[in-house]
């Protein structure tokens, strides 16, 4: 069975997603143990709280690439959890419609169009029969 060619932008964009987290994560901890190595007091706290956000941004890189390479290889419970946390990536999106104003909204309203596209497209008959098939 051959993969749908939007099934394989998905997953590439996971794959884009899980490798900028990763990058984040790991510029996360090795920067703010350098600076816990360095700081005094309180500010030490700080930085160990910094190393624990790169360790979670580590960790949801982690699954992201997962995702994505669970999605190339037609897995649906990949394609289910791709419209879970789309479909909240939606709902976040509507919140910041009407949360914030200006450049904020034209770019809720982009990640609504896109959220939206990828979660019609993904419930598609011949899109879920192929992750059904393999």
């Amino acid at each position: 069975m051959q993969r749908p060619p939007g099934v394989v932008v998905i997953a590439v964009l996971y794959w884009l997603s899980a490798f900028t987290l990763l990058l984040m994560g790991t510029i996360m901890a090795v920067g703010f143990t350098a600076f816990g190595a360095v700081a005094q007091g309180i500010m030490s706290m700080f930085a160990g709280f910094g190393v624990i956000g790169g360790i979670v941004l580590l960790g949801f890189g982690a699954v992201m690439a997962f995702i994505g390479y669970s999605l190339f290889q037609l897995q649906e419970w990949a394609r289910v959890t791709t419209i879970v946390l789309v479909a909240i990536g939606f709902a976040a999106a509507v919140f910041g419609f009407f949360s914030f104003g200006g450049g904020a909204r034209i770019s809720s309203l982009f990640r609504m169009a896109i959220d939206a596209v990828i979660i019609w497209y993904l419930a598609q008959p011949p899109v879920s029969n192929a992750f059904r098939r393999s």
